[in-house]
């Protein structure tokens, strides 16, 4: 009895371990991931942005300067060389030209590999805008909230001109369903591989010209489009900025 009784608690034993060895196979072996380091400068044409300088002339030969540029980057992805997308754990980045800092951001947990292409979407996504009171980038405290019903404002650009009827402008861009639905993704082709590796310090170099939103495909004409918090023509200022960020370089 004693024997069988043995025996029955090896079994035991060799079916455990078993079971674990399939949770947890030896062959799996962890892969390494780094950050990646993104810098982003904020233009007007050729001209680096200043807030509240000298007048920019915008597509349509108003004059305007800018008081206020903050937005909302998020849901990052990267093209691996086999054209696959990789999405990067969720991160929600609030971009200000009045603060340097804020455009100085890293990726973390890229999987070691190499790259071809950034996606980002402009904007916080429908399920963050649902979500109800949040920290860090998303605290409401950081004033790109409207209300709990409406969610979150996804840019928001100011300043004078004297081309308004009123004298200023005042874009509050956001939106996440039915006719106010301005979700958009930008793809940022690299032109080359990053590598990201324990020997890499990998680092990209973008710039974001916000006399984009004036321009391509519907010039604005701030004597008509000046106060804008929804509707047609916050999807013409949405359509407008889809190609304002582009590429200057990057470190390996």
């Amino acid at each position: 009895m004693k024997k069988i009784y043995s025996i029955l608690i090896c079994l035991l034993i060799l079916s455990s371990c078993k079971k674990e060895e399939q949770k947890n196979p030896s062959n799996n072996h962890p892969v390494n991931t780094y950050s990646l380091v993104l810098n982003m400068n904020h233009f007007f044409g050729n001209d680096p942005l200043q807030l509240n300088a000298a007048p920019y002339i915008n597509a349509h030969n108003d004059t305007l300067t800018v008081s206020v540029f903050r937005y909302y980057l998020s849901n990052f992805y990267l093209q691996k060389s086999d054209n696959s997308w990789k999405k990067m754990p969720d991160q929600y980045v609030l971009l200000d030209q009045s603060d340097p800092d804020s455009k100085i951001f890293s990726l973390d947990a890229v999987p070691e590999g190499s790259y071809k292409a950034l996606r980002f979407m402009l904007g916080v996504d429908s399920l963050r805008n649902v979500s109800g009171a949040q920290n860090g980038a998303l605290d409401p405290a950081n004033n790109m909230f409207w209300d709990w019903n409406s969610g979150y404002i996804f840019i928001k650009l100011e300043g004078l001109s004297n081309q308004s009827p009123v004298g200023n402008y005042l874009y509050h861009l956001g939106g996440f369903s039915g006719n106010n639905n301005i979700i958009k993704y930008m793809d940022i082709p690299f032109g080359q591989t990053l590598n990201v590796n324990a020997s890499a310090s990998a680092q990209l170099f973008l710039h974001a010209d916000v006399a984009e939103i004036f321009k391509n495909p519907s010039p604005i004409d701030l004597s008509l489009i000046h106060h804008v918090t929804g509707g047609n023509d916050m999807k013409t200022l949405a359509n407008n900025y889809m190609d304002m960020f582009v590429l200057d370089s990057i470190k390996n």
